[in-house]
């Protein structure tokens, strides 16, 4: 319940259940095992994505931040509109980043394959020889 909580209103509201069931069953597996993780839900309309990325709270910071954003741009060639953070008492960090797209146009399954994220990450910090 905790886990549906403390997602932002909009997932909540704009992500359909399915989507919404990987996102909450993924989120409680990085209690378990914590690592960076990156999960994507484009809005109904086309206009934008909203990526949920979770850091190790130990290792965020404003430079890592910048780096997460640039990746995204990158990766879903669209800027970042806003971003979010929730740095609480847990062991990971929240960034909400809001990606703007073309309607009908976008890159969503290149950059969610883990293959294709984990060495984008190389360089930012985040990765030590235990996520590797």
């Amino acid at each position: 319940m905790h886990t549906l909580q403390s997602l932002p209103r909009d997932e909540l509201l704009q992500v359909d259940v399915d989507d919404l069931l990987v996102t909450s069953l993924g989120i409680l597996r990085l209690r378990e095992r914590q690592r960076v993780a990156l999960f994507v839900h484009r809005d109904p309309f086309g206009r934008h994505l909203s990526c949920l990325v979770f850091v190790p709270r130990d290792r965020y910071n404003t430079a890592i931040r910048r780096k997460l954003q640039k990746i995204l741009e990158d990766g879903f060639a669209g800027p970042v509109t806003a971003h979010y953070t929730q740095v609480t008492d847990s062991a990971l960090a929240r960034i909400q980043f809001i990606v703007k797209t073309t309607p009908g146009v976008g890159r969503l399954k290149p950059i969610r394959k883990s293959k294709n994220v984990w060495p984008m990450l190389r360089g930012t910090g985040l990765m030590d020889w235990r996520a590797r």
